[in-house]
C-alpha cells in the first residue's frame, strides 16, 4: 500500500485527479488547477463557487456543478494543458451535496439535484432532461452510475419502513427493477437505505441502518441485480456488520475495492473514519480515524483512493 499526503489547502470541499492531465482539479470556493509535477496551483477558474467535480472515464473532459441562486449551473470544461470552457448548461434544479457522475460511455451527466430529482445532460447537445423524480415524502440518498443504468436509493419520510427502496433505471429513466427491503424482526424501526454501490457487473451494496430498541446497527447488504420481490434486511451479515453511521461510499473502478466513509458515536469524541474492504471477498484491509472527513472516493480508473480531511491523503491500494 503506497501513500501520499499533501497539503494544499486546508478548506478544500471537493478534488478530483486527472490521470492524463497529471493535476488536481480541487474546489476552495472556486475550482482551481494544480499542478503535481511543479506543485503549484496553476489556473483559477471565474464563476464556480461551491461547485462540485466529476471527470469523464476518458479523462478529457471535466464536469463542474456550479450554483446558480434555485438553479444549477453544468459547466463543461476540456482538459488539456489548462481547462477550457466549451459550455455551460442551466437545471432547474437546487444545488445538493451530490457530485455530478459520467456515464460509462462518456456520452451523458447525470446530476440528482436537491429537489430529489435526477436530470441527464447530453454531453454533445447539452440539452438537460429531468429522468427520475420522488414523491413528495421522498428523498434521495445515494445515485450510482453504470453500463447497467441508474442505482437510486431512497427512503421514505416518516418511518415507513416500506417507502425505503432502491431504484434501477436505465439512462432514460425507465425503471428496470425496484428492490424493496423488510425488516428482519417485528420490533424493528427506523430501517433507512443510506446509500448503494454497485460491485460487480451482477450485484451492488447497500448501506443498511436499523434502530433496535435504543441500539443502532449499520451493514453493508450484498443484492444481486437479477433479484425480484422484497429483500429481508440483514443487519447481521458478517463480515459487513460495523460500528459507525455510514455517509459515503466509493467502489473502484476495477470493481476490487470498496470504501466506507462515517462517523464514530459520540463516546469517540465524534471522530470520523474511512473504512475499506476488498472485493469480492468483503474482507478489511484498511481502517484510519480522521477529525475532519469532507469525502473518501477512488480516483478514476485506478485503485487509488483520495481522502479529503484536514489534508489531501492519496492512499494506493494493490
Amino acid at each position: 500500500m503506497d501513500r501520499e499526503t499533501l497539503m494544499i489547502k486546508p478548506d478544500i470541499t471537493s478534488m478530483i485527479k486527472g490521470e492524463r492531465s497529471g493535476c488536481l482539479y480541487y474546489v476552495a470556493r472556486g475550482l482551481h488547477v494544480y499542478d503535481l509535477k511543479s506543485g503549484r496551483t496553476i489556473q483559477n477558474l471565474p464563476d464556480t463557487y461551491y461547485s462540485t467535480l466529476a471527470v469523464s472515464n476518458d479523462g478529457s473532459l471535466l464536469v463542474c456543478a456550479h450554483p446558480v441562486r434555485t438553479s444549477v449551473e453544468m459547466i463543461f470544461y476540456h482538459i488539456g494543458e489548462s481547462l477550457s470552457e466549451q459550455k455551460r448548461v442551466t437545471l432547474r434544479t437546487p444545488v445538493s451535496v451530490f457530485d455530478p457522475v459520467v456515464s460509462d460511455d462518456d456520452r451523458s451527466v447525470l446530476y440528482c439535484g436537491d429537489d430529489n430529482t435526477v436530470w441527464k445532460v447530453p454531453v454533445s447537445s447539452g440539452d438537460p432532461k429531468c429522468v427520475f423524480r420522488c414523491r413528495d415524502n421522498e428523498v434521495i440518498t445515494s445515485m450510482d452510475v453504470s453500463d447497467q443504468g441508474i442505482l437510486i436509493s431512497v427512503f421514505g419520510i416518516g418511518g415507513n419502513i416500506s417507502n425505503s427502496f432502491v431504484v434501477l433505471s436505465d439512462l432514460e429513466g425507465s425503471i428496470v427493477n425496484k428492490y424493496g427491503f423488510t425488516a428482519e424482526y417485528p420490533d424493528d424501526t427506523g430501517l433507512r437505505d443510506i446509500c448503494c454501490a454497485r460491485i460487480s457487473e451482477m450485484s451492488f451494496v447497500c448501506l443498511l441502518r436499523s434502530f433496535i430498541k435504543t441500539e443502532r446497527y449499520s451493514s453493508l447488504q450484498t443484492v444481486q441485480l437479477c433479484r425480484s420481490g422484497t429483500i429481508p434486511a440483514d443487519r447481521m451479515q458478517m463480515p459487513l456488520r460495523f460500528d459507525f453511521q455510514p455517509f459515503n461510499v466509493s467502489v473502484c473502478d476495477d470493481l476490487n475495492y470498496i470504501a466506507v466513509g462515517g462517523v464514530v458515536p459520540a463516546g469517540y469524541k465524534n471522530k470520523k473514519v474511512v473504512t475499506v474492504w476488498s472485493l469480492p471477498d468483503l474482507k478489511p484491509v484498511f481502517v484510519e480515524y480522521y477529525d475532519t472527513l469532507r469525502s473518501a472516493r477512488f480516483v478514476k480508473a485506478s485503485s487509488t483512493l483520495l481522502i479529503l480531511s484536514e489534508k489531501q491523503h492519496f492512499i494506493t491500494f494493490p
